[in-house]
């Protein structure tokens, strides 16, 4: 029955007055001929309905670290994508884009030119629950920070945040109501600790003045957080500005970085490595490469485990959490920057295909 709403769903895309309306619009204001001359040109090719998942942050944070890697972009005349520019997609209509009709280009894929050498790479989104073998040739696409810290340029901040003062602590800040957060396929596929009894397990084990709930934006400053193991920022509660969230998450030493409502991967996490604040996580395989506890992130195993390396962090020396500042800073930059792994691609002959979804997976 699903299958069939699918089908019927796609069939009224092609029949919709509006979507027609927005189509010809956009071809109106950018189509071109032909192919610029330029150093640095990224052609997309968004066809399958996957890039509509997630409210379209891949197709869109794809395109954005081409752009910040100083690439030229090109969209292929994709109806169903370009008449449905909605969700995070709507970002897309403030980038510098073109669109050019490439009959050759294959399906969810991208021809880079750079350097004098031109390569088409496939993009592929997996099953859930499929295995993939990463290689040479076939690479993940990195998870990244959210598309408005992007489309803000927020992410021009980070070098000043990396070197905030900062309070021994431990921050976490997102929603953590028990509905969206308890279970699901984060503890029944995933097999990891939900978001709500992360926060509730931590809420009955630490001692009182161990933990603190922030009420407003003064509770979450160096001097006002000092000494708290574990400050919790409930967005139910109190909900930090979208301006202010990296700055935020720079003041602490720490992130815990719980999962999010269907999955173990989060953009929080991506942003607390962003500004150096170091993850305190129980996914560090769904990186690639996995992250390496003690290394550039603390992980933990079970509740029982988590307890222990909040002792652990406690009792760090603030030596040891400058080496590992540097080291979480180093992966960020090298693994997961847009410009950094655009860059990698372009320069990797090897690589054919890249995988969409990847945290799904193990390496």
């Amino acid at each position: 029955m699903k299958q069939l709403e699918k089908k019927i769903k796609r069939l009224l895309v092609y029949i919709s007055p509006s979507r027609h309306k927005r189509f010809k619009k956009l071809l109106q204001e950018r189509q071109v001929n032909s192919l610029p001359d330029v150093p640095k040109l990224a052609v997309f090719c968004f066809s399958s309905d996957f890039w509509h998942d997630d409210m379209g942050r891949y197709a869109y944070t794809i395109v954005k670290s081409f752009a910040q890697a100083g690439y030229t972009i090109i969209l292929t005349p994709e109806f169903p994508f370009l008449s449905r520019l909605d969700k995070y997609k709507r970002l897309l209509l403030d980038e510098a884009f073109s669109i050019l009709d490439l009959p050759s280009l294959g399906r969810d894929s991208i021809v880079i030119q750079s350097a004098g050498v031109e390569k088409t790479v496939r993009i592929i989104k997996p099953k859930t629950g499929h295995t993939v073998t990463f290689n040479t040739q076939v690479r993940p696409i990195p998870y990244m920070m959210h598309p408005i810290i992007y489309h803000h340029k927020m992410d021009q901040q980070l070098e000043a945040l990396r070197t905030n003062t900062r309070t021994t602590g431990i921050i976490f800040a997102g929603k953590i109501n028990h509905n969206s957060y308890m279970g699901g396929a984060v503890k029944y596929d995933y097999k990891k600790i939900p978001r709500f009894q992360l926060i509730r397990s931590l809420n009955s084990a630490l001692r009182p003045g161990e933990i603190c709930t922030a009420a407003d934006s003064k509770q979450l400053s160096v001097q006002h957080t000092y000494p708290c193991t574990l400050t919790v920022a409930d967005s139910d509660v109190f909900k930090i500005e979208a301006h202010n969230w990296l700055a935020t998450l720079s003041n602490f030493d720490y992130f815990l970085a719980c999962p999010g409502a269907d999955m173990p991967m989060c953009h929080n996490a991506i942003e607390a490595m962003a500004v150096g604040t170091i993850p305190l996580l129980e996914y560090p395989e769904y990186f690639h490469p996995p992250l390496q506890t003690g290394v550039n992130c603390i992980a933990f195993q079970g509740q029982s485990n988590l307890l222990e390396q909040v002792k652990r962090i406690k009792n760090m020396s603030r030596e040891e959490v400058y080496q590992l500042r540097k080291a979480v800073i180093s992966y960020y930059e090298k693994y997961l920057a847009p410009s950094a792994w655009v860059e990698r691609l372009a320069d990797d002959k090897e690589v054919d295909t890249l995988v969409f979804d990847a945290w799904k997976m193990k390496e």
